[in-house]
C-alpha cells in the first residue's frame, strides 16, 4: 500500500532534502558550468538557511494555514452551558500527533510533546465545560521501524488517568491518519449520540483536521467546534531571521501540512 511509504515520502519532500539535492546538482556541475555550479549552491545554502527561520515559518502558518483563533472566554462559557443543557450530546475529542514507544524515566510508552500538548488542553476543556472527553490515535504508518507500537489512544487513556484524574469516554485506536482520525471517531459519537464535536489539536493543524471532521459530521447532524492549541511563540524576535530549531520545526510542519491539505490527507 502506498500508505505505508507516506513516512518515507514525505520525509523526501520536506525541508531540507529538497535543497540538498539542489547542492548536489551544483556540484555536480562544477566542472563543467562552474557559473551554474555556484549558483545552485548558493541557493540551496540560502534555502537551507531560510528554511530554519521562524519568520519564515510564522509567515508560512499565517498565509499557507490560516490558522485559527483559540477559543475565547465566552466560547468556552457556551460550551459549559450547552453540556449543562444537552449533557453527553456534547463531546471534546483530542486527535493523536504521535507516541514514544519507551520513555525510559517512565518505563512505558509516551505521548510526543505534541499530542501531549492536545491532551493536556482537552483535559482543561474537559474540566472547564464538564464535558466528556475522547482521544482519537492508532499506532501511525511508520510503525516505529517495524516494532509493535500500543495505540496511542490508549496511551492518552493511561496519561489522562494517572495524571488529570479523568475518564476517556471514547478511545477510537485504529487511525492512522487525519482522514482515518475522522472516519473512525465521527461514526463513534454519533451511535452515542453526541451532536457537537469540540475538535482539539495543534493550530498549525486545524485547518486540515477540521475539513476532514466536518465532511464526516455533515451528513450526521453534527457540529464540528475548533479548539486549536499548541500555537508558536515570538518571544525572540531579533533571531527571527537565524538558524533555530524552532524555525526547522515550523516550516517543515507547514510544509507537511500544505501537502497534506492539498492530497485531502
Amino acid at each position: 500500500m502506498i500508505e505505508s511509504w507516506k513516512p518515507f515520502l514525505t520525509a523526501l519532500v520536506l525541508p531540507p532534502v529538497p535543497w540538498l539535492a539542489l547542492a548536489l546538482a551544483g556540484a555536480w556541475q562544477a566542472g563543467r558550468r562552474p557559473r551554474l555550479a555556484r549558483a545552485l549552491v548558493l541557493l540551496a545554502a540560502v534555502l537551507i538557511w531560510l528554511s530554519c527561520c521562524t519568520a519564515v515559518g510564522r509567515w508560512m502558518e499565517q498565509r499557507w494555514l490560516a490558522l485559527p483563533a483559540p477559543l475565547t472566554a465566552a466560547q468556552i462559557e457556551g460550551i459549559r452551558q450547552r453540556v449543562a443543557k444537552n449533557g453527553p450530546q456534547v463531546a471534546i475529542i483530542a486527535l493523536g500527533g504521535g507516541v514514544k514507544l519507551h520513555a525510559r524515566e517512565l518505563d512505558a510508552p509516551d505521548l510526543v510533546d505534541r499530542a501531549f500538548m492536545r491532551l493536556r488542553y482537552a483535559a482543561r476543556l474537559a474540566r472547564e465545560t464538564g464535558a466528556p472527553l475522547g482521544f482519537s490515535g492508532g499506532s501511525g504508518w511508520a510503525q516505529h521501524n517495524g516494532a509493535p507500537a500500543p495505540a496511542e489512544a490508549a496511551v492518552a487513556a493511561r496519561i489522562a488517568r494517572e495524571e488529570y484524574g479523568l475518564s476517556m469516554r471514547w478511545t477510537e485506536d485504529r487511525s492512522r491518519d487525519t482522514r482515518e482520525n475522522a472516519l473512525n471517531t465521527v461514526p463513534l459519537l454519533a451511535d452515542a449520540g453526541v451532536r457537537e464535536i469540540v475538535l482539539v489539536t495543534s493550530a498549525w493543524h486545524m485547518r486540515r483536521a477540521l475539513r476532514a471532521f466536518e465532511d464526516e459530521a455533515a451528513a450526521r447532524g453534527i457540529t464540528v467546534v475548533a479548539a486549536p492549541t499548541g500555537y508558536s511563540n515570538n518571544d525572540e524576535p531579533r533571531l527571527d531571521w537565524l538558524p533555530s530549531n524552532d524555525g526547522y520545526v515550523q516550516v517543515r510542519q507547514a510544509v507537511r501540512e500544505s501537502l497534506g491539505h492539498a492530497m485531502g490527507r
